[in-house]
Order: structure tokens, then C-alpha cells, then sequence
């Protein structure tokens, strides 16, 4: 399945920045690490370090289900058209309800 729609940026956008997080959150542990071997931080900040490394492994694990869910209701979603169309784009405006999962399309008569 083609990652080209919207509904799956935001996920998809998450996804990297815990990556990212996490990425940053292994540095900094591996630093806090040797530093507290040498014994020059106190346990508190190599326990915080360790602490934001397992949460940083949390938010990957849980954004990568978040973008599973939105692939799998993607792969169940259908657009429907009274009339033979291109479906582009379907505008839906700040605050109107609609059904999930929303797909943005538009229809063009072929």
C-alpha cells in the first residue's frame, strides 16, 4: 500500500520523531552510563537517562502500532461515487463530524 494519502502524514510523522527521540535518548543514556561508572553523575541522572530511553523505546513501539491501525483502516476504506469519477480529493471542514476512517477525496467527472 502507497503511503501517498494525508491520513497517514500525521502518523507516519510521529512514527520519525520517536525514532528520532529515541535515537537521542540512546546517546544520552550511553553517556550517562559511562559518566556514572566513573562516578561523575549521581545515580538520580543516570536512573532519569535510563528512565527516558525506556520511554522513548514506549512512544516508537506505540506510534508504529498507531500507523498499523490507520494502514489497516485504510485497506478496509471505499469511495464511493453516484457517477463514473476520479475521486481526488473530499474537503472536510474544521469541526464537521464524519465517519472514520476519513479519506480526504474529491470527485471528478471522467
Amino acid at each position: 500500500m502507497t503511503r501517498n494519502c494525508r491520513i497517514v502524514d500525521r502518523p507516519a510523522r510521529r512514527v520519525e520523531r520517536a525514532r528520532l527521540q529515541l535515537e537521542q535518548s540512546e546517546r544520552n543514556f550511553k553517556r550517562s552510563e559511562e559518566l556514572y561508572r566513573e562516578k561523575l553523575i549521581p545515580a538520580e541522572l543516570y536512573e532519569t537517562s535510563k528512565t527516558d530511553l525506556f520511554l522513548a523505546r514506549n512512544a516508537v513501539e506505540r506510534a508504529q502500532r498507531d500507523l498499523a491501525v490507520v494502514d489497516e483502516q485504510l485497506t478496509k476504506t471505499i469511495i464511493k461515487a453516484p457517477f463514473d469519477c476520479t475521486v481526488l480529493t473530499r474537503p472536510i471542514s474544521a469541526g464537521r463530524r464524519c465517519q472514520a476512517p476519513v479519506v480526504s477525496a474529491e470527485a471528478r467527472r471522467s
